[in-house]
């Protein structure tokens, strides 16, 4: 099982802390994980000396949710902080709650085991990228608010 984890990874938090109790589920039930993370620090050892397998990327200031979406990552999240704005449950990710490891692991499995439906949901998200997340949709809305604020005061 390879696992993009895409999140600051200096700090014990709770993402953080998330990897490190799936990693022991993913062992029980059989899978190897190879674990890619952004940037470095003191916590990448303890996946490593929890049988995970390390790779570092350089560290990137946008959205890791919204990357996965662009380049058409199935998402498989807990549903907390933005990420719910971004990733429809079953239709552009996969949202786990409540967000605990066992919940996220077993969603992950179950995932694993329905290729096709991962495929699909990708693809979804990549295409909601393109609708939802790019500098010129972004740009657009901008300025249609701005227009409709402006207009508003005017009259």
């Amino acid at each position: 099982m390879k696992i993009l984890f895409l999140d600051q990874f200096s700090d014990f938090g709770g993402a953080q802390k998330g990897l490190l109790d799936l990693l022991p589920a993913v062992g029980a039930a059989g899978w190897f994980a190879e674990v890619a993370l952004p940037g470095g620090g003191p916590l990448i050892e303890q996946v490593r000396v929890l049988g995970g397998k390390v790779h570092s990327l350089p560290n990137h200031p946008y959205r890791s949710h919204r990357r996965s979406l662009a380049v058409g990552v199935p998402i498989v999240a807990f549903a907390t902080g933005g990420i719910p704005e971004a990733v429809v449950d079953g239709g552009t990710g996969f949202l786990v709650d409540p967000p605990t490891p066992n919940e996220l692991a077993t969603r992950i499995l179950t995932l694993l085991r329905n290729t096709e439906r991962l495929r699909a949901v990708a693809e979804a998200g990549r295409l909601a990228w393109r609708e939802r997340f790019t500098l010129e949709n972004y740009q657009r809305r901008v300025t249609q608010i701005i227009s409709t604020v402006s207009a508003e005061f005017r009259a």
